[in-house]
């Protein structure tokens, strides 16, 4: 068997499942001389940037496990393309295991390339956040922190800290921390809202014209909704969560009863609760569920929505219990308001141009961790803080 360095890593780098090419990224000192131990090619496999060798990965006896490319993308970087399925994966990482490579996960991976490339967490961070993201302003915000906004932010604040301009040090992790709760936060978990009202009182084809589809039945009968049902939806580029939830009521079926159940512990953990109201007062009373509904720990932020205004007269709806927004599922009336209305109660926007956005928890956590060191009259910590995730000078 060939040595490798314990910080001989490699991991998939494809998504796993079958496909017709499957790609291993291995990273750590000494790949190379290790991996020509496995590797039969028809030349020899020489340290160069971007070259790429036709042979196959052998076993101990020199049987081929797999056809292989090897992209060689320096002395410390390399990537092994097999064929594609958990079959022929395997296989080769078994045999990279034998020979001292560690099999690591992305995460893993993407952080130990960052260390040693001197890039620093921000970066590591924006890579493996970037794949999870599906929406375009998330990802474009989350790449201009990974190409050095963000970085470049923090090194100011340490720059100040370190000319003893410590009011100005903590002003600007100030505007870093209100950026990450008015923004950031929203990329890392995307907020939750929850709809609850009383049965047929319109919620479900409220949620189905916020997301442009029929995604949850419909029908007069009351109790129709069972269970949550959450869809995602864009509201100005930002993907929320959105569930439907069962109608609030004393309910006598079993089933019914979980889904209420449900309904609350719903309401009581989302970031927004639309409240609806029929304003027909077909579901009701036009007070709709009531503070009690979503129970004692439901959040304050909660956004009172009249439904059905296309079955009552604009002076009906004029004269209604108060509502935040009146709608109609059924002509649009109120929906972009809506939409609007949810991002004011979250609390949300999006930054401006060239404005750095703190974009995980733990970035988060490091500023707030700096800050107080600076109350403490510890600038020396906050420094080693802050400098813990930005590239190396």
């Amino acid at each position: 068997m060939t040595d490798a360095s314990h910080d001989a890593i490699f991991c998939e780098l494809t998504p796993p499942g079958r496909g017709g090419i499957s790609t291993l990224g291995l990273f750590g000192p000494g790949i190379l001389q290790t991996l020509q131990g496995v590797f039969r090619s028809s030349r020899p496999m020489e340290d160069g940037r971007d070259r790429l060798f036709y042979g196959r990965i052998v076993d101990e006896q020199g049987l081929p496990v797999d056809e292989v490319i090897v992209r060689v993308l320096g002395g410390t970087e390399a990537e092994v393309h097999c064929h594609g399925g958990p079959a022929a994966v395997e296989g080769v990482g078994r045999r990279l295991e034998s020979c001292g490579f560690r099999r690591c996960t992305w995460a893993a991976f993407v952080s130990a390339h960052a260390e040693a490339d001197g890039r620093g967490l921000i970066a590591a961070e924006a890579a493996l956040w970037l794949p999870r993201l599906a929406a375009l302003r998330p990802a474009l915000i989350v790449a201009a922190q990974g190409n050095g906004l963000l970085a470049g932010a923090v090194r100011a604040v340490a720059t100040s800290l370190g000319n003893g301009r410590v009011d100005e040090a903590r002003e600007r992790l100030d505007a870093l921390l209100r950026s990450y709760q008015r923004t950031g936060r929203f990329i890392e978990r995307p907020p939750h809202v929850a709809v609850v009202g009383m049965p047929n009182s319109g919620k479900s084809s409220l949620v189905n014209r916020l997301l442009g589809a029929d995604r949850v039945i419909v029908t007069e009968i009351p109790g129709t909704t069972r269970d949550v049902v959450a869809e995602t939806v864009s509201l100005d580029g930002l993907p929320v969560v959105l569930a439907d939830t069962a109608g609030l009521r004393t309910a006598e079926d079993r089933v019914e009863r979980i889904g209420v159940e449900r309904a609350r512990a719903e309401a009581a953990t989302a970031d927004v609760v639309v409240e609806t109201c029929d304003l027909s007062g077909e579901a009701g009373t036009a007070s709709g569920p009531g503070r009690e509904s979503a129970g004692d720990a439901r959040p304050p932020a909660v956004l009172r929505v009249g439904t059905k205004a296309d079955l009552v007269s604009a002076g009906a709806v004029r004269g209604a219990v108060a509502v935040d927004v009146v709608t109609s599922a059924v002509t649009g009336q109120g929906i972009e308001e809506l939409r609007r209305a949810i991002l004011e109660r979250l609390g949300f926007r999006w930054p401006d141009d060239g404005e750095p956005v703190p974009f995980t928890a733990s970035q988060a956590n490091a500023l707030r961790a700096a800050n107080c060191s600076i109350e403490q009259g510890r600038g020396d910590v906050a420094l080693s803080l802050l400098m813990s995730f930005v590239p190396h000078a």
